[in-house]
Parts: structure tokens; sequence; C-alpha cells
């Protein structure tokens, strides 16, 4: 009779699962920190209230919840 083949008990992948999801979090949260920078520097730039306005959106797009 043979051995049945061990079943994985520790999720979806595993440690290499987490730590590429985590990479993916700090390198997501870097972009949209980066993104903030050149919003704070566009808004320094202009007084035009129509670029104003586009990122006031970009940031309140940047500050919604992300499905997890």
């Amino acid at each position: 009779m043979t051995t049945p083949p061990r079943r994985r008990t520790s999720g979806a992948g595993g440690a290499g699962y987490r730590a590429a999801s985590n990479a993916a979090r700090r390198d997501a949260k870097n972009l949209a920190a980066t993104i903030r920078t050149e919003c704070d520097a566009i808004d320094a730039a202009t007084n035009d209230p129509t670029i104003r306005a586009a990122v006031a959106r970009i940031r309140e797009a940047l500050d919604k919840p992300t499905a997890a």
C-alpha cells in the first residue's frame, strides 16, 4: 500500500505567500507616499482651481481603503 501525498496546512502558499504579500503592501504604501509628495509639489506650484481640484480627487482616491 502506498502513502497518500501530504496536504499543505499552511494556507495559500505559507511563508512565501505572506512575504510577497507584505512586500506588495509595502511597495503600494511607498508609491502612495510618493504620489502624495508630488501632489504637494503641484499644489505649491499652481493657483489653478481646476488643477487643485484634480489633485484633491487624487488624494481622496489614495485615502480610500482598499479591498483586502
